[in-house]
């Protein structure tokens, strides 16, 4: 299909080439190759990622999966951030943008939890849970060990955490979060305005589901992943990352 759509726009074929592992090229050979290489952008689980960004010797443009958090707050509605996580969360067995990790402020009304965890668990949902919480509704969340909160599960699993503020769960989300897609649910301006300003990721959502298209009907390229870092290119990743600018100078006769 690629090879047609190159055809159809009048570009080589070779523009696009599929390397598999029956070629025998190991990646470390690959993304060391200067000549021929100007940009790495990995695509998979951190492990690889990790792998192309301490072997590389081009640039490496890492695009980021999962470990997306919500904040709910007190005027935020629980039955929204139930559809939010199931929204996010699409058609697709894994997607990078699905919401994993929620936080939840303490003056949440109690009554409403336990509603929201045997949604997510009609729903196929395994939940987990801090120590707190844990305590409280034992029989529905499982412990969440430290080291589940910086990390991306890519598959059906919510854990939920209790914070005191707004405050407390941008600066958790700050620490914890892959810096991918985070997500607040409220019904204040102020703190919209505040989570917006505070957070430290390539998207946020504020009352939106962070489901993306692969394909959006508009734009100017298939998305080939969401970039977390800082630097030539943080958001979503298309044509435009991959284009740079030519300078032309051109002087007059005198």
């Amino acid at each position: 299909m690629l090879q047609n759509a190159l055809s159809d726009a009048r570009l080589p074929e070779t523009s696009v080439t599929l390397f598999s592992a029956d070629d025998g090229i190991a990646i470390q050979d690959l993304v060391t190759r200067d000549h021929w290489l100007n940009l790495v952008i990995p695509y998979g689980r951190a492990g690889l990622v990790q792998q192309v960004a301490q072997s590389a010797t081009v640039p490496v443009l890492r695009a980021a999966l999962g470990n997306s958090y919500l904040y709910c707050s007190p005027s935020g509605d629980l039955e929204f951030t139930r559809w939010l996580i199931l929204d996010s969360r699409g058609r697709e067995p894994d997607p990078v943008n699905a919401i994993e990790k929620v936080l939840l402020c303490r003056s949440h009304s109690t009554p409403s939890l336990p509603r929201l965890f045997h949604a997510l668990h009609d729903q196929g949902f395994e939940l987990r849970g801090d120590r707190e919480l844990c305590d409280t509704y034992p029989d529905q969340l499982r412990f969440a060990a430290d080291s589940e909160w910086s990390s991306a599960y890519l598959r059906k699993v919510v854990a939920f955490k209790l914070v005191d503020d707004i405050e407390a769960a941008i600066a958790w989300m700050n620490r914890y979060s892959s810096g991918h897609a985070d997500c607040l649910v409220t019904g204040s301006y102020l703190e919209s305005r505040r989570f917006a300003m505070n957070i430290n990721s390539a998207s946020v959502y504020i009352n939106a589901s962070p489901r993306f298209s692969r394909n959006p009907p508009q734009g100017n390229a298939v998305f080939l992943g969401v970039s977390n870092q800082k630097g030539q290119r943080r958001g979503p990743i298309g044509l435009e990352s991959l284009t740079t600018l030519k300078q032309v100078v051109q002087g007059s006769e005198l």
